[in-house]
């Protein structure tokens, strides 16, 4: 059961104003009696236009920064880290998802996979062709430019690149 005007009048009264004006910019999430109780507290705190203009142009900026992380890339230095070293990560996780860099998560994972398993068919492959002892670390950075070479991700670019 929806909870009646009154009783939404009531919870908002102890809401920060940046939270009743989160509301009001995301207003298609809520119902329409939200957005009635919402308003009238705004209008009772007498929240003036400049802060509501000020709160919209504020949540574009953070929104416009979210986009832009979304889409950086890992540095080559990185990718060579993950595939190299892709067991290190796990004593030293990165806050990529936290940070919002999700082409960086993707590619870090990318990496460390793709690190793994040429590790296993660089160390496998010369044992079973009968290859001397240092072809396997040969055939593991040529496996890394094979990787980075076929990298999904590495077209992506940032409009603030172009």
């Amino acid at each position: 059961m929806l909870p009646d005007k009154n009783e939404l009048a009531k919870r908002y009264a102890n809401f920060p104003n940046d939270r009743l004006l989160d509301i009001l910019y995301h207003k298609e999430d809520y119902t329409a009696d939200t957005i009635d109780a919402v308003q009238a507290e705004i209008n009772s705190r007498q929240i003036g236009a400049d802060e509501l203009e000020t709160f919209a142009v504020e949540k574009k900026a953070v929104k416009i920064n979210n986009e832009e992380k979304a889409h950086v890339k890992l540095a080559l230095g990185a990718k060579l880290f993950f595939f190299f070293g892709w067991f290190i990560p796990i004593a030293f996780p990165t806050n990529y998802r936290e940070d919002g860099f999700t082409t960086k998560l993707w590619q870090s994972r990318y990496f460390r996979v793709t690190g793994v398993v040429s590790l296993l068919v660089s160390g496998l492959l010369p044992v079973w062709l009968n290859l001397g002892s240092g072809s396997g670390f040969g055939l593991w950075a040529v496996l890394f430019g094979v990787a980075y070479s076929i990298d999904p991700k590495k077209g992506i670019t940032n409009e603030s690149e172009t």
